[in-house]
This record gives C-alpha cells, structure tokens and sequence, in this order.
C-alpha cells in the first residue's frame, strides 16, 4: 500500500489544557480538530480556540479578545478569526 493510500482516523480534543508557549503566541488553547481521509487528501473538520493568552513581538504583545481558528468539513480551508487589544503609550 502506498503511503498516499493510507486511510487517516484521528481526534484531538483539548478541553482548556493545551498549553502553547512560542515567541509569537503564549497561551490557552481548547481544541476539536477530526483528522480523516487520506494521506494525500486529508480532511480536518473542527476548530482551535485560545481561551486566554498573549501574541505578537514580545516587545509589544497583545492580549488576546478572541482567536479561532476553523476547518470547515468540506474543503482543506481552514479559516482564522483573531482579535487582540494592547496599550499605546508615548
């Protein structure tokens, strides 16, 4: 069997204890993601939220509002919704 053929059936779930600490994002994340298909074409479907944290340079992080990343079902689309807010000051 060829490595494209292989058949892909994988869930992550991460109920707020997936902890992400890189040097654009630090934070919380709560996650859904089905992985399934093919080796060659995979299909997501599901989402991966940050609950709580920072992102950005770290001379000027922001805190994170909201941040959603979704795969929709029906096509490898997956879609980033992202706010933050952060202080400016002279």
């Amino acid at each position: 069997r060829e490595q494209s053929d292989m058949r892909l059936q994988l869930h992550f779930l991460a109920n707020n204890s997936l902890l992400v600490n890189t040097n654009f994002l630090q934070g919380e994340i709560r996650s859904d993601v089905s992985i399934s298909g093919t080796a060659s074409k995979p299909q997501l479907d599901g989402f991966a939220e940050v609950t709580s944290g920072t992102f950005g340079p770290p001379s000027q992080p922001f805190d994170v509002v909201r941040a959603k990343l979704l795969f929709p079902p029906e096509k490898l689309d997956p879609r980033l919704d992202i706010l933050g807010e952060s202080s400016v000051s002279d």
